[in-house]
């Protein structure tokens, strides 16, 4: 059955929660503004973080959020990246390199 809506109420409703959104948004990219800047500021401040422990607080992170199955997997997908002389090492020795070789390595 078709009803009609009380349209004034409800695009005051729609229009409060477009205003929650845009404030939102706008929090949400001056934050981010201000931390590029800061990091550009202060980026070679900032050393290359330790590899291992970067990945485990990436699974610390996952664990409560992923079922258990995914979860596994991804542990056995870090544990394979961290190998000795695997790809992980490979890529954090290009990563301290590339630190020492310019004013910020993040951007």
């Amino acid at each position: 059955m078709f009803r009609l809506r009380d349209t004034s109420k409800e695009m005051e409703n729609e229009r409060q929660d477009w205003g929650a959104r845009e404030t939102k948004l706008f929090l949400i990219k001056s934050w981010q503004l201000c931390w590029v800047e800061l990091v550009r500021l202060k980026g070679c401040l900032m050393p290359v973080p330790d590899l291992h422990q970067t990945l485990e607080r990436y699974l610390c992170a996952l664990k409560p959020v992923i079922p258990v199955a995914q979860f596994e997997q991804t542990k056995r997908t870090v544990d394979q990246f961290l190998e000795p002389n695997g790809e992980g090492e490979r890529l954090q020795a290009l990563l301290q390199q590339y630190a020492q070789q310019t004013d910020n390595w993040i951007i």
